[in-house]
């Protein structure tokens, strides 16, 4: 887990190669804390309640990350926004309630596939709930209104982050420049009739 976050992270968290690792190996025990509570708790449980485990021990973490600078990022909802009506059921449990769903998913699969106490209600239970919320989504997203007598116009402004020389090295922008060009070229979509402008994240 230490070497995948690793490679994933280095020189993203822009901290040194050396605190980027330390920061990567400390992210890496909480995954496996996760991994830990649904080892050391799922005897304590029998058949339904133990699939709830890893998801609410998933759930549970990233929540608690929402309260340092990494905030929500890497969260496992965000790899459904490709799935409209699946996404929908954040409208009322929201993006933690989402996460649960998608990880309880493999509880359920490995309690099947142990073939645990009660493991085919189980299944039963969680498939009930996957096609009552994509119902939902289905009927949300059908009965939305969709009235286009009324648009406005929107732009999007990216501010370069780095800047890349012939021989292949790269600086990273200053910000007080970033920020010039970002708001400049909103002057200039605001100009062209564009009421809303929204900027990457960097």
């Amino acid at each position: 887990i230490a070497v995948g976050q690793i490679i994933k992270w280095l020189n993203i968290l822009n901290a040194g190669y050396v605190l980027d690792a330390v920061l990567c190996a400390v992210w890496s025990l909480c995954w496996v804390a996760v991994f830990a509570a649904d080892r050391l708790l799922y005897d304590k449980f029998n058949g339904f309640a133990s699939t709830l485990l890893f998801p609410a021990a998933i759930v549970s973490m990233e929540f608690l990350r929402t309260f340092t600078l990494f905030g929500s990022y890497s969260a496992a909802a965000y790899t459904q926004t490709g799935v409209l009506p699946l996404m929908q059921i954040t409208s009322v449990i929201g993006t933690f309630g989402l996460s649960f769903l998608i990880m309880w998913f493999g509880s359920v699969l490995v309690h099947a596939a142990y073939r645990g106490a009660g493991w085919k209600q189980t299944v039963a239970v969680y498939a009930a709930i996957m096609i009552a919320v994509f119902a939902y989504g289905g009927v949300r997203m059908t009965a939305a209104p969709v009235d286009y007598s009324e648009t406005v116009r929107v732009a999007s402004v990216v501010s370069p982050f780095y800047r890349l020389f012939s021989d292949g090295e790269y600086e990273t922008i200053p910000y007080e420049e970033s920020k010039a060009y970002l708001i400049s070229e909103s002057e200039r979509a605001a100009a062209g009739g564009a009421e809303i402008v929204a900027w990457n994240e960097e």
